[in-house]
């Protein structure tokens, strides 16, 4: 690990970090550059450090700091320890970046998300998602590859629409499996795995009140399986639609006019 002071520039084996300005205000890691939203130095077992907080965080929104000391070693920063750093990779699609220590004998590695847009900026976008499923794999828990994907900020965004009772607010979560999709609406993103499937392909996230009324009835019902009344609508609900389907289709044949240029006003 290299140090060059006329440059501001350290390097973590094959990646380059440097600071941008000279009042520090952005940080250069491997050609991409990152805002630092804080800094403070001070004295480890006497050496001088100083501690760049940048704008990423963690799953469990941890902060993303990194110690400069002047010896030239760049460590990442947890709480009052610090710990080297192995190896450090960036995936400029995602704005996310992994991040390999030492913490003993272990190499343990942790993932900062800069992803810094709001979960409405990033509705109704079917995001690629490519995790493999074990073979009598019942379910799936999908909030890492939600992190990754959305970024902390509207990761707890979602927590908190996902289950919200406010129609207005409230999301759901699409997933898609090689052979099907479903919906999941609770909190802790576990999903239902369909019978034969062996891979997820991808996610979306859209407002409730986007989806059709059976489809908003069947959440409901899944939520409260024990309300009667639910159900009742729900029955209700879908063989009137098959009832105006088979009509609308009749006058279809007989008129000519395409099945989807007509609309059933109630």
């Amino acid at each position: 690990m290299d140090f060059d002071e006329n440059k501001r520039c350290f390097r973590i084996g094959w990646i380059k970090t440097s600071f941008k300005s000279a009042f520090y205000s952005e940080l250069e890691i491997n050609g991409e550059i990152y805002k630092i939203s804080h800094l403070d130095s001070g004295v480890f077992g006497g050496k001088l450090h100083i501690d760049v907080e940048l704008e990423g965080k963690s799953i469990c929104g941890n902060n993303f700091i990194l110690s400069f000391y002047d010896d030239g070693k760049v460590k990442i920063r947890y709480g009052d320890t610090a710990f080297s750093i192995d190896k450090i990779e960036i995936d400029k699609n995602l704005d996310l970046m992994k991040i390999t220590y030492t913490h003993g004998e272990e190499k343990p590695t942790t993932e900062y998300s800069f992803n810094l847009k709001s979960l409405d900026e990033q509705l109704k976008t079917k995001y690629t998602c490519k995790k493999v499923l074990g073979e009598n794999q019942r379910s799936v828990c999908l909030k890492e590859e939600l992190f990754e994907t959305l970024g902390y900020n509207a990761l707890k965004e979602l927590e908190n629409r996902i289950e919200s009772t406010d129609e207005g607010s409230r999301v759901v979560l699409y997933v898609y499996f090689d052979n099907g999709k479903r919906a999941c609406w609770n909190e802790r993103f576990q999903v239902e795995i369909p019978s034969g499937a062996g891979k997820i392909t991808g996610i979306e996230i859209i407002t409730f009140k986007e989806l059709s009324e059976p489809k908003q009835l069947a959440i409901n019902v899944s939520e409260n399986p024990e309300n009667t009344n639910l159900k009742g609508q729900l029955g209700h609900t879908i063989a009137k639609e098959v009832y105006v389907d088979k009509i609308l289709t009749e006058i279809s044949e007989r008129t000519g006019i395409p099945k989807d240029a007509m609309k059933v006003v109630y």
